[in-house]
């Protein structure tokens, strides 16, 4: 792994649901000489790799997360943070209701964060 592949990543981890900009912007500080499309590239191959989860959010730029294991996302309208949200049995309950076996699923529920309220 390069030194800017480890920053990145370490960057993803400290800073989860964050955008390429973002860990661009962050990565600069101690890596003057990182370009963005390193940046963009190596999200890219982590999200194929499943080292991080990449949360596409349509017309907004993509954001990135630490925790790949099955989980979901509320999505502030206004600011754009991201944050987890864990809603047990929703598998069963789309199963249920769909009449289908549900495998898998990405679930994004936007909302008004209490800062932006």
């Amino acid at each position: 792994m390069t030194g800017a592949q480890r920053e990145i990543l370490q960057i993803v981890r400290e800073h989860p649901h964050q955008t390429a900009e973002y860990i661009y912007t962050v990565a600069k500080k101690s890596m003057p000489g990182i370009a963005l499309g390193t940046v963009y590239r190596n999200l890219g191959k982590f999200s194929e790799s499943m080292a991080i989860r990449r949360i596409a959010r349509g017309d907004s730029p993509d954001l990135f997360d630490p925790t790949t294991t099955p989980h979901d996302h509320m999505i502030c309208s206004k600011c754009g943070m991201a944050e987890d949200v864990d809603l047990p049995g929703l598998q069963e309950y789309l199963t249920k209701n769909t009449q289908k076996k549900i495998e898998s699923f990405e679930l994004l529920l936007y909302y008004i964060c209490s800062e932006c309220y």
